[in-house]
């Protein structure tokens, strides 16, 4: 139990880390070698491209766990407790929505990259690989989507709306 709790706590930082990790390592050895060894690695630029994008895809899961997604609350900040938690409640759902609507699509995306058959050009690998991060991107914010609406149910009277408000 303590391990799948883990999992659940640290899943997309640690792939990110990783990622970021693999990132700055590949950049490190691909300046080295250009600049002192006169002797680049074809494919460096493009490794670390294809790890910026699953990073980003993966962030989706973590920004949605952490409830750090891009939001204007304006008018959320002006609205009655209650009425703020019917809204945030709303925004949660069209948020699902989307997510849900957005992994469906990623896997007539991966699928198209499969039957294309097409390769990257440095690295020589399957395009449907790099697109393959949608499914699991989309997937991980689906996941916390839905964690996130079980603890806005369950969590209403000890959730503090904004900073010196009312409680819910």
């Amino acid at each position: 139990m303590k391990v799948l709790r883990w999992i659940d706590e640290h899943f997309e930082e640690m792939f990110m880390m990783l990622l970021l990790c693999l990132m700055a390592t590949v950049m490190t050895v691909q300046v080295i070698l250009r600049y002192v060894l006169r002797s680049p690695l074809p494919w460096a630029e493009e490794f670390c491209r294809y790890c910026q994008v699953w990073s980003t895809f993966v962030s989706i899961g973590y920004c949605t766990k952490r409830g750090i997604m891009l939001q204007v609350d304006a008018l959320n900040r002006i609205l009655p407790p209650t009425l703020r938690w019917f809204v945030d409640l709303l925004i949660k759902l069209i948020i699902l929505f989307v997510y849900a609507f957005f992994f469906y699509q990623s896997f007539e995306t991966v699928q198209a990259a499969y039957n294309s058959k097409q390769v990257s050009a440095a690295l020589g690998l399957p395009m449907y690989i790099v697109y393959i991060i949608t499914i699991l991107g989309f997937f991980l914010g689906i996941v916390r989507q839905v964690q996130d609406l079980v603890g806005h149910f369950l969590f209403r009277k000890k959730r503090i709306a904004v900073k010196g408000e009312d409680k819910l």
